[in-house]
């Protein structure tokens, strides 16, 4: 049995124990760039039989937490599971949102499903700013500081098409993932990854095919209401959050981004942080 380090992810803190060593080099690769936390709960990475099927399954204490049937759809539910117990809300108050950072200044990039936020991020962090997350980005409850989330990358099969250097290998080999690619960051660059910092920017992307790329700035109440619709779990701390998210809100300037153009995109963000930056 491959043991790895441990993993810090939010309000997850979690090493491995795995039976394959090509899948535990594999596993250690994808998550390398999560920092190491002073201790961490066990989960066990085994093939299982279930109605005469082999399945990989994560397990904690004897209880399945997820199962594959091949080692690329066990990669991928493997990344969700961290995803979903990663935000837990009591940690702190945490945005489904990109976010990336340079000089301790972040630009935070909160939007629905299937709006283009990790083609964004990632275009960001390939034109050289340091990664926060993808996927949650989760401010402090009493200080407002964003600590960074530095998951793989998931890059959904209508983007991988603007990063094709950004491909990952197959785990256990097989082919490739057809529907989502789990990139780490320091596939991108090895020091890809950002510091806690405070947010400056809050913009809200939206990919509209074909349009042109636009930036708007939108009032600081409207900002609040957008990036509450876009927060984990908000109504189990809904006045705890929302007294967190103003208190983020006052200190920054707030957007909306239509993207049509993803080059385009990261220009206009960057004018952005580099105005934030002089």
């Amino acid at each position: 049995m491959h043991v790895t380090r441990g993993y810090h992810a939010l309000a997850l803190d979690f090493r491995l124990v795995i039976d394959d060593d090509e899948l535990a080099c594999y596993l250690e690769w994808l998550f390398d760039a999560l920092p190491e936390p002073s201790s961490a709960a066990q989960y066990v990475v085994a093939r299982s039989e279930v109605a005469e099927a082999t399945y990989l399954q994560l397990s904690h204490n004897g209880e399945v937490v997820t199962r594959a049937p091949t080692a690329n759809e066990f990669v991928g539910a493997l990344v969700r599971w961290l995803n979903q117990s990663a935000v837990e809300p009591d940690y702190g108050v945490t945005s489904h949102a990109g976010g990336i950072e340079r000089g301790g200044v972040a630009c935070v990039l909160p939007a629905d499903p299937e709006s283009g936020k990790t083609t964004l991020t990632t275009g960001l962090v390939r034109g050289g700013y340091a990664y926060l997350s993808d996927e949650a980005v989760s401010f402090d409850w009493d200080t407002g500081e964003i600590e960074p989330f530095p998951k793989p990358l998931s890059i959904d099969l209508g983007s991988q098409h603007l990063f094709p250097e950004l491909e990952p290998p197959a785990p256990c080999g097989e082919s490739p993932s057809p529907t989502q690619w789990q990139v780490p960051p320091s596939v991108i660059r090895p020091d890809a990854v950002g510091v806690r910092c405070r947010a400056r920017y809050v913009v809200f992307p939206r990919y509209v095919e074909g349009a042109a790329t636009t930036l708007e700035p939108i009032a600081r109440a409207e900002g609040l209401v957008e990036l509450a619709k876009n927060t984990f779990r908000f109504r189990e701390h809904a006045r705890r959050s929302l007294e967190a998210l103003a208190r983020v809100v006052r200190e920054v300037d707030c957007y909306r981004l239509a993207v049509g153009d993803l080059d385009d995109a990261c220009a206009l963000v960057d004018d952005l942080m580099t105005r934030a930056l002089r």
